[in-house]
């Protein structure tokens, strides 16, 4: 099934919401890893304003139904230079789809176990892992909806951003289809136990959707925030997930921006909590 087609440059007006100026962005999409004599095609892969607003959580929740295209709130690089302000997201070298494969949803529970501990470096289980000497496997769906008027509460009240448009088939492949798995060496090609990380993270990202009503809310140069519809609600329950989430990214944020890196703390915050806030080095 083909993408929903991308808005034009300009202002727009999707489904009813008026959107500010924006611009389509390219994105280098490829066979095999971006380098020297790789064929290669610049594809418009997604819609971004042209500035930042502070009313992007409102225009989320909106269009957050829009049929084909996905709506993503975009953090630049922020490091004090005029061009790394809005990095990745107009710097075109950045954006990358090399068409990974991507396993089914199947293969997660596999794919997970290659990035928890190995069982020999006991400082990393006594830093990260504990309280599993071996991952636990997936986590099973979590049932119970948080209130409407919370999740609705967690997305108005975003902090201000680019805003951005994704044709995609589903939430879970709009890092993939927006090439942002090229902005962080996480996903660079390479070993990920034995996964194209672009393609396994994919696949995590599908089974969180399936699993807890995972939608990507919001992508940074190394950061990835999601809105969790179904988090889980007991302390156990919560374990068991944050032993996914402790060897998938490189820290987990406390919605204060606190890092946290061990499982009984990445526990305590998911714990009937809207957003996940994932960061890479």
């Amino acid at each position: 099934m083909a993408n929903a087609p991308l808005p034009n440059d300009g202002p727009i007006r999707i489904d009813g919401v008026d959107l500010p100026n924006g611009h389509r962005l390219a994105v280098f999409i490829t066979e095999g890893p971006l380098g020297p004599g790789t064929p290669f095609e610049m594809v418009p892969a997604l819609w971004a304003t042209d500035t930042r607003h502070k009313q992007v959580g409102r225009w989320w929740w909106a269009l957050r139904t829009t049929k084909g295209m996905f709506p993503v709130l975009l953090d630049g690089l922020d490091n004090g230079e005029p061009f790394g302000q809005r990095r990745p997201w107009d710097a075109d070298e950045e954006l990358r789809n090399w068409n990974p494969f991507v396993p089914d949803e199947d293969n997660v529970g596999e794919i997970l176990a290659s990035t928890f501990w190995d069982n020999e470096d006991e400082e990393g289980f006594e830093h990260f892992f504990a309280s599993f000497r071996e991952f636990p496997g997936l986590a099973p769906s979590q049932q119970t909806a948080l209130p409407v008027s919370q999740v609705e509460s967690a997305v108005i009240g975003q902090p201000a951003a680019w805003f951005g448009l994704v044709p995609a088939q589903r939430s879970a492949d709009v890092p993939l289809e927006a090439g942002w798995f090229g902005t962080s060496d996480a996903f660079s090609l390479g070993p990920w136990g034995e996964w194209d990380p672009a393609g396994a993270m994919t696949a995590i990202l599908r089974s969180w959707e399936s699993r807890f009503g995972a939608r990507v809310l919001r992508m940074g140069f190394a950061s990835l925030h999601l809105l969790i519809e179904r988090p889980p609600e007991t302390a156990d329950e919560a374990l068991h997930v944050a032993a996914e989430l402790c060897g998938v990214s490189s820290e987990f944020r406390t919605p204060d921006g606190v890092a946290v890196r061990k499982v009984p703390e990445i526990a305590e915050v998911i714990r009937e909590a809207p957003v996940w806030q994932m960061w890479w080095d």
